[in-house]
């Protein structure tokens, strides 16, 4: 009888670990009007979760500096790709979305990260992968140059990394993703259409974290546009994936700085122990007094 049941145990633990979620489409979520986008903003200051499928993702909405400045997870419905800039964050550079009117925009902050759902399963799973897209935003910034961020150049990168826990809260696995490669030369490239992420080798995770890295960092944290889209994440992977686009970058366009801060969220860093606060390219202390 023992190993009857060992076997049985076995076997269940198998299945958990291949249990197939429902996809998350984001076609779930209500979006109104066009080129427009929808985040929950219950809670100020905080994470607010909110599901899609089987996955629980979050939207933190960050009111400490008198208006809403969202990070982690909206989902948008932008089909345009005019979008250069703070004034439209939430646009894919593959025009829309991958399947359906709906995709999601993720923006990762270093200072917000701890606080972060991310992606959370309804059970443990292995996620198969989801599709990845860059932002007009920041294929503009790297492409152009947009202060802070430089134009992209020989050994320049842009980066999003996967990070799998079980439910223990033990890591499985990491998996990363060049949205931006210019380590090669002669072959620097982008993604500018929905590309296939494939997560399996993550193993059965309980939830998925997200982290950013970039070759343009400076003494306030990377500078490049901190955002990707994503689109049917735990979806049916492709038989063929899409191939990269060549990156070509272009001279510098002369935007002036200070435009760009109008739209800026508040950057909160820790320098020498102490909170400190970056906005509109003005320094503060946590108590909201101006440092020079």
């Amino acid at each position: 009888m023992t190993k009857f049941y060992t076997t049985v145990l076995v076997m269940l633990a198998a299945l958990q670990a291949h249990a197939q979620l429902a996809t998350a489409t984001f076609e779930d979520i209500q979006v109104d009007g066009e080129e427009s986008f929808w985040a929950d903003k219950s809670q100020e200051n905080k994470s607010n979760q909110w599901t899609s499928g089987g996955y629980t993702f979050g939207s933190y909405n960050d009111t400490s500096w008198g208006t809403s400045y969202i990070y982690e997870t909206v989902v948008s419905n932008n089909k345009l790709t005019d979008g250069t800039d703070y004034n439209k964050p939430y646009q894919s550079t593959a025009s829309g979305a991958k399947n359906g009117n709906n995709y999601a925009v993720y923006y990762w902050s270093d200072y917000y990260k701890d606080n972060y759902t991310d992606v959370v399963l309804n059970e443990a799973a292995t996620v198969s992968g989801f599709w990845v897209c860059n932002t007009t935003y920041t294929a503009y910034a790297v492409k152009y140059g947009y202060n802070p961020s430089k134009i992209f150049g020989q050994g320049d990168y842009f980066k999003l990394t996967m990070t799998g826990y079980d439910a223990n809260g033990e890591v499985t696995g990491t998996v990363d993703q060049m949205l931006v490669d210019c380590t090669v030369a002669d072959n620097w490239t982008y993604v500018n259409d929905w590309r296939w992420v494939d997560l399996t080798s993550l193993g059965n995770v309980k939830s998925i974290k997200f982290s950013m890295s970039s070759s343009d960092t400076g003494n306030f944290g990377i500078n490049t546009p901190l955002y990707f889209c994503m689109d049917d994440f735990g979806g049916t992977a492709p038989e063929k994936n899409t191939e990269y686009a060549k990156f070509v970058p272009n001279e510098a366009t002369g935007i002036n700085s200070v435009e760009a801060d109008m739209f800026a969220p508040a950057v909160k860093k820790y320098e020498n122990g102490k909170l400190v606060i970056y906005k509109n390219g003005r320094k503060f202390s946590a108590s909201g007094v101006e440092l020079k």
